[in-house]
């Protein structure tokens, strides 16, 4: 889970958290430490990422305000995506290189029947 504003500016004080084993989480700021979040008031947007950090939900803005609580339940219907390993000792085919065509030769083209 991450939050962050529209922009990207926040995004390293704001956070990221983990779910718990339920799939709760939760974000606490400050309002002190905040105060830039809250005049002019900034969009935020709650992002639930999968194990390769790609986005499977994103939130409708939130707006940080002082004692207040925002609810965000999300539904994922989808497979869990697992990480991508990298094999051990694994092989990478090397293309061949293109053959180089003579100067002054000329490819043929097939005509359409």
């Amino acid at each position: 889970m991450s939050i962050a504003d529209k922009a990207g500016k926040f995004a390293d004080r704001l956070g990221t958290r983990k779910t718990s084993d339920k799939g709760e989480f939760e974000f606490v700021f400050p309002a002190a430490a905040f105060a830039d979040l809250i005049k002019p008031p900034v969009d935020l947007f709650l992002s639930v990422l999968d194990a390769n950090q790609r986005a499977l939900f994103t939130s409708q803005a939130l707006h940080f305000e002082p004692g207040k609580t925002e609810t965000v339940n999300v539904v994922i219907k989808s497979t869990p995506i697992l990480p991508v390993k990298k094999a051990k000792n694994a092989k990478v085919a090397k293309s061949k290189p293109a053959k180089k065509r003579q100067p002054g030769s000329a490819r043929r083209k097939r005509r359409p029947k």
